[in-house]
């Protein structure tokens, strides 16, 4: 029998651990925002939040190693990062290559700002408790989870009124105090 408690505070913990260290690895190799992107996102972002951002193009996102560490019936219900296209450990953003391949780019970079965004507000160990919390309490549904369905809900207003300004950084506030 798994103590679902001690289960949550082990992922909240190796999962705060886990992104501060890919952060840390990844970081040094990104490269800032292209102009154009910078030109794309201005309307939504503070100038502060695009010049921190860094990008890496890896060629799949892994797993977190401390995955093998836990029951392996527990497992299977886990969020498995190496099927994303795109992955936000802190002010720094990974892009699958493999899994990006036919997407549309602004649309994957926006979502992945707003998690910056998101970090930038809650900080690294709040946002894993955010994240792992918001998974558990909904059946461990990915979809549902609250900052994953909050950067969902902006990237979708910025496709569909990419002319119309609003402020990612008051909108992800807005979201995390309801």
């Amino acid at each position: 029998m798994i103590d679902q408690r001690n289960l949550i505070e082990q992922l909240i913990r190796e999962g705060t651990k886990w992104v501060a260290t890919e952060r840390d690895f990844h970081r040094p190799r990104g490269r800032s925002l292209f102009a154009n992107e910078r030109d794309s996102f201005a309307r939504f972002f503070n100038s502060a939040q695009l010049d921190k951002v860094r990008i890496t193009n890896v060629p799949m996102i892994i797993d977190p190693l401390f995955y093998l560490n836990l029951p392996i019936e527990l497992r299977q219900g886990l969020i498995k990062f190496s099927n994303m296209a795109g992955i936000t450990f802190g002010d720094t953003i990974l892009i699958s290559q493999s899994k990006s391949q036919g997407m549309q780019f602004d649309k994957l970079l926006f979502h992945e700002l707003v998690h910056v965004v998101q970090y930038e507000i809650l900080g690294i160990a709040e946002f894993i408790r955010e994240y792992v919390h918001g998974w558990n309490d909904n059946e461990h549904d990915y979809w549902k989870i609250p900052l994953e369905k909050n950067a969902r809900d902006l990237e979708e207003k910025f496709v569909l009124f990419p002319s119309a300004p609003f402020s990612v950084t008051d909108e992800v506030s807005k979201a995390l105090k309801s």
